[in-house]
């Protein structure tokens, strides 16, 4: 499986916010075969991020499928809490791997 990690430091539609998004990109199988997105339905995952601390659990990726590859926040942290300078950790955690 392959997933792509988007942050976009102004959201579209919030300019005070960014954005930040999970996006399924179809392996050859999935690509041809939608059934196999099903398999991504048994995964849950928790957005974060360090500097400043923020968690936000997002629970099954039920909803994935051909259609619809993509989840996420368009307002996952104010663009004031972000520091300055220095540097931020942004990641997405599996929970319950199988």
């Amino acid at each position: 499986m392959f997933w792509q990690l988007k942050f976009h430091p102004e959201s579209k539609d919030h300019n005070e916010f960014c954005a930040l998004w999970l996006v399924a990109l179809p392996n050859p199988i999935e690509k041809y075969s939608p059934e196999n997105w099903s398999d991504r339905s048994k995964y849950s995952v928790t957005y974060f991020m360090k500097n400043p601390c923020e968690k936000l659990n997002f629970g099954k990726l039920e909803n994935y499928n051909a259609r619809s590859p993509v989840w996420g926040f368009t307002k996952f942290c104010k663009k004031d809490r972000l520091p300055k300078e220095g540097e931020i950790t942004i990641g997405v955690r599996f929970n319950k791997v199988k």
